[in-house]
């Protein structure tokens, strides 16, 4: 088939729209619990487990709606709407573009030459999460259409008026951090002799 078409792909994921929504959303709170919890600092970390704890959110709220096929598989999960959409939840730059593994799955997916035998007839798409410059709020969620070379071919937003974007408060200190220790640390733990083992004076006779 010729690119996905962005008006069937609205018609037929929009009564699912809020589900997707609370997905990403439950998912980013959940994260910025766990963060507190276990310091995480690898981008490709927070963004797998974000992508986990949404996959499994939108499954359990999609599972049994009519019309929606969801196939597990290769860690990840495709979601078909009707036998006409299907969608791959991803984390997003803010403009369009998102990062995969090529494997020849992943580029297959975004092909959308007729001879595609995989997904014949399938508008395919993504729904992606883009967070602040800080990556310290969930900004916004985008329906995303690519090419195979991951390059957008175009997007529009979903949003969700009953349940804002979650944006966590981060805490700030309400004292100022001494510039230098109150107590010298040979104060604080002795003379440095009483910190080192001890030499066995009778060893060896």
């Amino acid at each position: 088939m010729s690119n996905p078409d962005m008006k069937i792909v609205k018609e037929n994921l929009e009564p699912i729209e809020p589900d997707i929504y609370e997905a990403f959303h439950d998912a980013w709170k959940d994260y910025c619990i766990i963060k507190k919890l276990v310091p995480i600092l690898e981008t490709r970390t927070r963004a797998t487990i974000v992508n986990e704890l949404a996959r499994r959110k939108l499954i359990n709220l999609l599972s049994e709606k009519p019309g929606v096929v969801i196939e597990e598989s290769h860690e990840s999960a495709l979601f078909t709407i009707n036998d006409i959409v299907s969608f791959k939840l991803k984390k997003g730059d803010g403009l369009g573009k998102s990062r995969s593994y090529r494997t020849q799955r992943a580029v297959a997916y975004h092909n959308h030459d007729e001879g595609n035998i995989l997904w014949p007839q399938l508008n395919r798409v993504e729904s992606q999460y883009v967070l602040d410059g800080l990556a310290t709020e969930l900004k916004s969620i985008y329906i995303v259409a690519q090419d195979e070379s991951n390059n957008p071919l175009w997007k529009y937003p979903i949003m969700s008026d009953s349940i804002p974007l979650y944006q966590p408060q981060l805490p700030f200190p309400t004292l100022p951090f001494p510039t230098q220790p109150t107590t010298p640390p040979s104060d604080m733990y002795g003379p440095l002799e009483d910190l080192l083992p001890k030499k066995d004076e009778n060893k060896g006779e």
